[in-house]
């Protein structure tokens, strides 16, 4: 809406809404029934307003503003009080699913996200200075509540070494033969889990009251001076950004968990803040050639699920216990050698774990499966560094573009488990540290923190365009990339990410070829278009890449010697040679 020549408004909406089908465990060596699929539904709303004024000749205001808000949600295809049932056929890794995977039984992200943007520009002489002011208010309700109805339900194969007599008998003769042992099947048809899952609010068993549901305010302040130097054709622009986070929200005090680990688990993000210099510069060095480049500090891009499990998993509001029934002798629900809460059969829960639940309150707090986030964390940041030119050849007329960019990363995110420990002289004799249970603290508390080392990025990227008259445009590009980093943070929560990078060094790993680095990658974008009929234009559009597949790592498994209850995450040792003093071969052992 043009108000008056000097001001004017845009009012934007817009409203989605779409599900997805998704597996939720689909390797090779899985198997999933279809109720253990789950959908995957988005539904987002947003309201826009830009009101911009010409105030004079040389200065010139705009004021936006959004409010977004967003409703993730996924939710299994299967009945809501199935639990899931994990059996294993033919050893451990062999895996059938059935019933309401164990991450969907409670599971949904609304946020809020206001953003307000005050700027303005000014020209005086050759300078275009610009500054202003942005506000995003973000709330966010984040229920994340894994086996809350019906649990996970493990179910493990010991049959590997039974006798072939043992083939002849039904599940009960072999629990009944001391001969044998039964397998995944078997125990899943007599009632007799391996291990059993269960998670709900602390004191109320209610999923609901474990929802992670907090508030934080980020704030920024920037100014930035354009100077244009017409003699040369040189633009040099330098600015300053500042941002700070405020937030009245912090996680629930867990008094037992703090005490264990030494570690208030109470941190919020309240205060943190960093200022990012920046500069850049344009230079039309001849008519056919310009020159571009730049240094620079930036920072964000991190989702806030990472922080918002620290609410969710603080040991109060969301408890999380499990018995491992094969320590126990394998009792049967059928029997009432494992009581159970009125419930289906398949979805009702251990009295026991039950219980555990509901005795948690903020005067007990478990010590086991926690997440919090590091009191002297710090946002991560990055240094960027560019070069680049833009050609246009005298050969066809082609336009190239040549550009570099050298990235290092800063106090980049890690997860750590502060319930292990390395003791210095404890080590591999290939040098690598070995990871102990601290005694007392608990299991798998996992502390977002920051990186101890740098990640660095290279890449260098051509692209090369032309067109032609009669309707058709090609462009042709090439990007080399070497990205190095020191984890990929692969998943919204904590165990995953944690458990989802190959190292030597589980609480302080080093930077190594990223998870998501592409080497080499070709790119073709060909478009024509042609008004076939009258003033009616027909474009076709043909767009292909070839890519480097990403990159991997062989591991080995090693749960009681590296790391206390993770396995095949650790960097394989490659010997040096039939004499290699850090390996004991066995007798026999094939060398090459």
């Amino acid at each position: 809406w043009d108000i008056t020549d000097s001001h004017d408004l845009a009012l934007i909406y817009n409203y989605y809404d779409g599900t997805q089908d998704r597996s939720s465990d689909s390797d090779p060596d899985e198997f999933e029934f279809a109720n253990h699929f789950y959908k995957k539904g988005s539904e987002s709303e947003t309201y826009t307003a830009i009101f911009r004024s010409q105030w004079t000749d040389a200065f010139s205001t705009e004021f936006y503003f959004t409010d977004s808000r967003m409703d993730d949600a996924q939710v299994t295809v299967g009945p809501k009080d199935m639990g899931d049932h994990q059996i294993n056929v033919d050893g451990f890794n062999n895996v059938v699913y059935l019933g309401a995977d164990d991450s969907r039984q409670a599971n949904n992200l609304f946020t809020d996200s206001q953003v307000l943007k005050i700027s303005g520009q000014f020209l005086a002489g050759d300078h275009v200075i610009s500054g202003g002011y942005e506000r995003e208010n973000l709330e966010v309700f984040n229920i994340f509540v894994q086996h809350s109805r019906g649990g996970e339900w493990d179910y493990y194969d010991d049959s590997g070494a039974n006798p072939v007599a043992c083939d002849a008998l039904d599940a009960q003769g072999r629990w009944d033969d001391p001969l044998c042992s039964t397998s995944g099947i078997d125990k899943f048809v007599l009632g007799r889990p391996s291990r059993v899952y269960y998670g709900s609010a602390g004191t109320t068993n209610n999923a609901q009251d474990a929802a992670a549901n907090y508030e934080n305010v980020l704030n920024a302040v920037f100014l930035q001076d354009e100077i244009y130097f017409p003699n040369s054709d040189f633009t040099l622009t330098a600015g300053l950004r500042y941002e700070w986070f405020t937030s009245d929200d912090t996680p629930n005090y867990n008094e037992a968990l703090s005490t264990a680990i030494g570690i208030r688990n109470d941190s919020g993000i309240d205060g943190l803040n960093v200022l990012m210099p920046r500069v850049g510069l344009n230079w039309g060095i001849k008519d056919d050639l310009t020159l571009r480049g730049g240094i620079g500090l930036f920072s964000g891009g991190n989702p806030n699920v990472w922080l918002s499990n620290a609410w969710s998993r603080d040991g109060v509001t969301n408890v999380q216990p499990n018995i491992r029934y094969q320590n126990l002798g394998n009792p049967s629900i059928f029997d009432g050698g494992i009581p159970l809460e009125p419930g289906r059969i398949g979805g009702a829960i251990p009295t026991e774990l039950f219980d555990i639940v509901a005795n948690t309150g903020v005067d007990s707090g478990s010590t086991f499966f926690n997440n919090l986030i590091d009191p002297n964390y710090e946002q991560p940041q990055e240094w960027k560094v560019s070069l680049g030119a833009t050609w246009d050849m005298p050969w066809a007329g082609i336009t190239a573009d040549f550009d570099y960019m050298y990235t290092v990363l800063e106090k980049g995110v890690i997860i750590q488990d502060v319930s292990q420990e390395h003791v210095p002289g404890n080590d591999t004799l290939a040098g690598a540290p070995i990871y102990t249970a601290i005694a007392g603290a608990g299991q798998e508390n996992l502390m977002l923190t920051n990186a101890r080392n740098d990640g660095t990025a290279h890449v260098l990227s051509m692209v090369f365009k032309k067109s032609w008259d009669w309707g058709m445009d090609l462009m042709l590009g090439y990007a080399y990339t070497d990205a190095n980093d020191i984890s990929p943070m692969s998943s919204f929560t904590a165990g995953t990410s944690f458990d989802n990078l190959a190292t030597n060094d589980i609480n302080n790993p080093r930077s190594a070829q990223s998870n998501y680095n592409v080497r080499n990658r070709l790119t073709l974008d060909m478009r024509y278009a042609r008004d076939f009929w009258g003033d009616n234009t027909t474009r076709f559009t043909v767009i292909g890449y070839y890519g480097e597949g990403q990159p991997g790592s062989y591991t080995t498994r090693s749960e009681d010697v590296l790391v206390v209850d993770q396995s095949r995450r650790h960097l394989l040792y490659v010997p040096t040679g039939a004499g290699d003093p850090n390996v004991s071969f066995d007798p026999g052992f094939d060398l090459f």
